[in-house]
């Protein structure tokens, strides 16, 4: 069954109730409708690497507002930034 919304992004946090945001990031990419839309990952725990592997670009918790819209707006034009987590 095809999607009925059409996202330019997804935004999605690593702890979800019942699976990982990595593993709906999956579930999603899997789908043709949404294969090709950039995903952010807001995170506190995260590894760099799980990102990597699937071409995510990272928010490391604790962020601030500016930062997010930062990071949606460079996603959405096309600028991926990687957020890295701090030292």
């Amino acid at each position: 069954m095809a999607p009925t919304v059409s996202p330019d992004l997804l935004l999605l946090d690593y702890q979800l109730p019942d699976m990982t945001g990595l593993q709906l990031y999956d579930r999603l990419h899997a789908q043709k409708a949404f294969r090709h839309l950039p995903a952010i990952l807001l995170s506190a725990t995260l590894p760099h690497l799980e990102l990597e592997k699937r071409h995510l670009i990272g928010l490391y918790k604790p962020f601030r507002v500016a930062e997010l819209q930062e990071v949606l707006q460079q996603t959405l034009r096309g600028k991926k930034k990687r957020v890295r987590m701090p030292c």
